[in-house]
């Protein structure tokens, strides 16, 4: 299993190899001009080298330098931890299940309206569209589960689709 600094590694590999030119060649220089100097060429080769005999790395790519790289070449908050594409499964959503959840969440959002309870923030309306939508597609939703999540309408459920999300 691959550690947050070898997909680090792997995520600067993929940028070094966008930035080579045809003979395969100045990617990392390339990448610290893109990167306007704060990382140099060297500092770059340290967290992509290898150490042949320990097979350890020789220096990891800490959080602080991932965000600023991602925020520096605008890559979206979090690339850097993500696996490269090649690694991922590609994920297929059924459109009915979709929307199935898509109207469970509209009634949470409904029956929260009526309350004085806040309305639901975009992250937590997609926690729970991500939610209902897992548990359709995996068949463990029921009217029971759905009447469960939807206790506590009131706000006095901490852990409520009309509440707050559970932890």
């Amino acid at each position: 299993m691959s550690t947050i600094y070898d997909i680090r590694r792997d995520r600067l590999r993929e940028l070094v190899a966008a930035r080579n030119d045809a003979n395969g060649r100045g990617g990392q220089t390339k990448l610290s001009q893109d990167l306007r100097g704060i990382f140099d060429r060297k500092y770059i080769n340290h967290w992509l080298t290898v150490d042949k005999e320990t097979g350890k790395p020789r220096k990891n790519m800490e959080d602080k330098s991932a965000r600023q790289i991602e925020d520096l070449l605008g890559l979206g908050r979090g690339w850097m931890d993500r696996p490269p594409a090649e690694h991922s499964q590609p994920v297929r959503l059924d459109a009915s299940t979709m929307a199935e959840a898509e109207g469970m969440v509209r009634v949470a959002e409904a029956a929260r309206a009526s309350t004085d309870v806040p309305p639901m923030t975009q992250d937590e309306r997609g926690y729970w569209l991500a939610h209902f939508y897992s548990l359709l597609a995996a068949g463990n939703f029921t009217s029971k589960a759905f009447e469960r999540a939807m206790e506590g309408v009131d706000g006095k459920s901490e852990s409520s689709a009309a509440g707050k999300r559970p932890r």
